[in-house]
This record gives C-alpha cells, sequence and structure tokens, in this order.
C-alpha cells in the first residue's frame, strides 16, 4: 500500500526541524548503451521535499556499516 504524500516543502530554509518520513519506489533502468551506470526516476513527492527541479544536481553520501547500506540525498547547492 502506498503511503501518504507528505506536503511540499518549498523553501529548505525552513525545514528547521521537520521530520517526515515516508515510502516511494522508483524502477531502475540503463542510463546510455556503453554507460557503466544506471537511472531511476524521482518520485514527485521525494522531489518535491529535495526542492529539485530539471537540470539540478544532486549530491549522494553512501554509508556501508555491517553489510547494511544507507544512501542519502540532496541537492547540491553551489557551496557544496
Amino acid at each position: 500500500m502506498r503511503q501518504p504524500t507528505p506536503p511540499a516543502v518549498r523553501d529548505p530554509a525552513e525545514r528547521g526541524a521537520l521530520k517526515v518520513s515516508f515510502t516511494e519506489t522508483s524502477t531502475v533502468g540503463t542510463a546510455k548503451k556503453g554507460i557503466d551506470s544506471v537511472r531511476a526516476t524521482i518520485p514527485n513527492a521525494v522531489a518535491q521535499a529535495l526542492g529539485v527541479e530539471d537540470g539540478d544536481k544532486l549530491l549522494w553520501t553512501v554509508t556501508v556499516q555491517d553489510s547494511e547500506f544507507r544512501v542519502g540525498v540532496r541537492k547540491k547547492t553551489k557551496e557544496a
């Protein structure tokens, strides 16, 4: 069953102590033949929560501890 979509967070400065948890699903596909990467669509609720739009860059963080992968993603700012 799909989780309810959280309200959009429009201004990153307003996020402060915001705590939202939800689950979305994406399908992974080939990015481009001959290129060693894959592509997935960011569900709209996640894109709204991150404040990302077409052409924005994403910054990925991967942590592995005790065979468990945790992946973080945030919108890359000009400072990052």
